[in-house]
């Protein structure tokens, strides 16, 4: 995870805060050659050079650089925790020093980059305007996609007049606590509708089935006990990508 690696990573002392640091240009950038890759970097005495990229719309300031040229295809997630710096931005480009092809750039903490094999891409990271820099760790990772599973129970439960349902939920790599993963849908029975109360998931999703339930907010008519219609949709997504949604549809027994 882009965390651990970050732990072993130690914030420089204010004594170290100097000099300009060794990539403080497009030609020194860094090289990333494994992953994953971290690293802590101070942009306060960094300089802009022509040719920088430009995210901001303003002059971006303080810039420092970074190169990875991938030997497969890949989906690359891209970290940066700026320490002491207002705002920083994460510019991507592939070519060469002098000919870049700016690819895309935020000012958000993640982002992602379908990195094609053999290509060689730069990473720019950049304050803007009159903001003075500082610290920021830079995290790599190789992003691998995954797919969510959901599971139906073949029964739910009326119990004065509140209807609960669930099933189980799990995803081939495990999410961890914090991740964005919802189950929703809805519940027809005869002229009778409802939705499903989304169930967000505080505990991530596993690779073994995680136990969801959640209630039936009525949108017309009476549900009685009796068979019913259940459609569900399981939304699953990590800090860098999502799952391709996957909907389930099942007669279930309201009892």
């Amino acid at each position: 995870m882009v965390l651990a690696a970050f732990a072993s990573v130690p914030l420089l002392s204010a004594s170290a805060l100097a000099a300009a640091p060794a990539n403080d240009d497009v030609t020194a950038a860094t090289v990333i050659s494994a992953l994953p890759f971290a690293d802590t970097v101070d942009t306060s005495e960094a300089t802009a050079s022509a040719g920088d990229l430009d995210c901001s719309g303003l002059e971006d300031t303080h810039t420092v650089w970074y190169t990875i040229t991938p030997t497969a295809d890949m989906l690359l997630g891209l970290v940066t925790e700026p320490q002491f710096a207002a705002e920083i931005s994460t510019s991507i480009a592939s070519g060469s020093p002098g000919s870049l092809s700016f690819l895309q750039c935020t000012f958000n903490t993640t982002q992602t980059l379908d990195a094609k094999a053999g290509t060689t891409y730069y990473i720019q990271l950049a304050s803007a305007g009159a903001d003075p820099g500082g610290l920021i760790r830079l995290g790599v990772v190789q992003v691998e996609p995954f797919t969510v599973t959901l599971g139906l129970d073949s029964t739910g439960r009326i119990d004065n007049g509140v209807i609960t349902i669930g099933g189980t939920l799990q995803c081939s790599r495990a999410l961890p606590p914090g991740s964005e993963v919802v189950v929703q849908g809805t519940l027809e029975q005869r002229r009778a509708t409802g939705w499903l109360v989304p169930f967000h998931s505080a505990a991530g999703c596993p690779v073994t089935p995680l136990r969801w339930q959640t209630t039936v907010q009525v949108l017309a008519g009476t549900f009685v006990r009796g068979r019913a219609v259940l459609t569900a949709t399981a939304f699953a997504c990590d800090e860098f990508t999502c799952a391709t949604p996957r909907t389930r549809t099942a007669r279930i027994q309201l009892r």
